[in-house]
């Protein structure tokens, strides 16, 4: 017991008995009262949170499988888009091949088409040179003909 506990009783002019058996009294009520010292609270606090530490645990473990589950199944959905992607790279492939070939072929079209030019031009080289030899004419008598063509019919 408390000798503060004891002055306050005998201030309150109690009887030595009485004044011991009020705080005793008193002092029982505060031992059984678990009252939350220091120490009985950092136990506490150590244990609650030691509790809480395993459900945080408990629950990381949980959102771990979860999301390592969900990203199998994304893999697996990746993996099926490759397997569909590596069709499209063959397709490609092939798509490649047919155009180099008829690259090949353009570029012997465009060289008979080069030679066919070639002709042509030749060709029409001769018929100019030709029509200027049967009608023997120089510039004057083309200037001529285009002045006669130009009026011809007269006018009526």
């Amino acid at each position: 017991m408390h000798g503060s506990t004891i002055r306050l009783l005998e201030a309150a002019q109690f009887s030595t008995p009485q004044a011991l058996a009020i705080a005793e009294a008193i002092d029982s009520g505060i031992q059984s009262a678990d009252l939350v010292t220091v120490p009985v609270f950092e136990a506490r606090m150590a244990q609650s949170e030691s509790r809480s530490d395993a459900r945080l645990a408990q629950l990381e473990l949980r959102l771990l499988e979860k999301m390592d589950e969900r990203f199998s199944r994304q893999d697996g959905k990746f993996s099926a888009m490759d397997g569909k992607f590596s069709g499209i790279d063959e397709k490609f492939a092939r798509m490649d091949e047919r155009f180099s070939r008829m690259d090949e072929r353009f570029s012997k079209i465009d060289e008979r088409f080069s030679g066919i030019d070639g002709r042509f031009s030749r060709i029409d080289d001769k018929f100019s040179a030709l029509f200027w030899r049967m009608f023997g004419l120089g510039v004057t008598g083309v200037g001529i003909l285009v002045g006669i063509f130009h009026y011809w019919p007269p006018a009526r």
